[in-house]
Formats: C-alpha cells, structure tokens, sequence
C-alpha cells in the first residue's frame, strides 16, 4: 500500500470503529461487560442505550417502540463506547487520535468481552467512519474545497441551513461498501462543509482475533484515505499539510 500524505491539522471530529455480532448478546452478558469493562478501565457507566423501532401497519401512523439496548460508556478523553445486543462501537470525538492507538482499544475492548461471552465470537461487519468538517471562508465556495460532484438523493434544510448529499462509492474488495456524504452547514456564524466517509465490510462465519482485526482495518483504512483524497482539492491539503 501507497503511504498518504500525512496531514498536520487535521479536519477531523470524529472517528468511529464498529463492529457487529452474528448472535445478539444476552442482557446477563451485557451485565457483565459492564462490571468488567468499567472496573478494567478508565470508563464510566452512562447508563443504558436505548433502540428506537418502527412498524408501519396497512393503515394509520407508524407505531413506535423503544427497546433498552446495552450500554453506553465515556471517558475523559473525548471517547465513548456503545455496546448493544448485536454491536459494539468505539467514538473518538471532537479531535484525532493515532490509528494504531485507536484500534489498539478496540482490540482491547474485545478481549474483555471475551472473558464474558467465554466463546468465539462471530463478527458480520467491521464499519471505519471518519466525519471530517471543513471551514468555507467568505471568498471561497465549495468547489475550492472538495472535487466530488455529488449529485443529491436526498435534500433537507433546518434552521440551520443544513443540506444533506450522498454518495454511494463502488469498491472493487469483495463484501465492501462504502458511503461519502456532504453536509453543508451555517451555524454561529461560521460556514462550512461536513465530509463524512464511511466504510464496511461484511463477514460470514468469520471468527474475531487480533490478527484479523488488525488486517481488516487497515484495508478499511486505507480504502478510507483513498475516499479522502479523492474528494478534497490540493488548495484544501495545502491548507491542512
């Protein structure tokens, strides 16, 4: 793999690694979890997760149920871990931190639910996000920061202006996807552009180890780079470089 160009201010405000189970956790499990992930590290317990489900019957609204879902866990350090019956996720939020450190503790996140499960646990989808967010100055416009044209299957407007945009990108790796959106955004004065990448690969019958894990995510990654500098000017890397 081709090394990228390695950027000194980095747009980034968050990074999410995600992985999905084969077989729902039961609520004794995420019990479990709980005490031992919140006893091994430096995170608190933010209290239950919840799942939001719609149903549309034939006639009338769509019905609306919640479901208490896992939990919900934070540390000083701008992370949050969310565990629910078929998922777990590790957020870095408002700034970057080092690739290898990050996927160093979801490893590690792992290997506490491990000891819990005491059984293989069988992955479907290991998912790489990273939501980049652009400033626009005033006597600049959108084309000077990103190349993409992206043409809209969606829009919306909010009071904050917001305008929503997708992309689904093709890849040639089997069972991988990827989606890139662009979020324009005018709030407290200040305007600019949302780059959001993410990226996914399905699994069948695949058994998590470190070993896997740590090979899965760099092709992630680097299909993630690539995403990146594709979509973004060489007046936008200069700025960052």
């Amino acid at each position: 793999m081709e090394p990228f160009i390695q950027l000194k201010n980095t747009p980034i405000k968050e990074i999410v690694i995600s992985a999905s189970f084969e077989e729902n956790l039961s609520d004794e499990l995420i019990d479990n979890f709980k005490n031992k992930f919140v006893a091994a590290t430096d995170y608190i317990d933010l209290g239950r997760g919840f799942t939001a489900n719609f149903r549309q019957e034939k006639k009338g609204l769509p019905q609306t149920s919640i479901e208490v879902d896992g939990f919900i866990f934070k540390n000083d350090k701008n992370k949050v871990v969310n565990l629910r019956r078929g998922r777990v996720a590790l957020h870095k939020i408002n700034g970057y931190e080092n690739f290898e450190e990050l996927k160093k503790e979801f490893i590690s996140i792992f290997d506490i639910l491990l000891t819990v499960v005491d059984k293989d646990i069988k992955l479907n989808n290991l998912g790489l996000r990273y939501l980049n967010l652009f400033e626009i100055q005033k006597q600049e416009n959108i084309e000077d920061v990103l190349t993409i044209s992206v043409q809209s299957s969606f829009e919306f407007d909010t009071k904050h202006k917001s305008n929503i945009k997708l992309i689904f990108e093709k890849c040639n790796e089997e069972n991988t996807s990827a989606t890139i959106s662009t979020n324009e955004i005018a709030k407290d004065g200040i305007n600019g552009i949302i780059l959001d990448i993410q990226t996914n690969r399905a699994f069948f019958d695949s058994i998590f180890s470190k070993n896997f894990i740590e090979k899965e995510m760099e092709d992630l990654r680097y299909l993630k780079n690539t995403l990146f500098f594709k979509s973004v000017t060489e007046k936008t890397i200069e700025k960052y470089k």
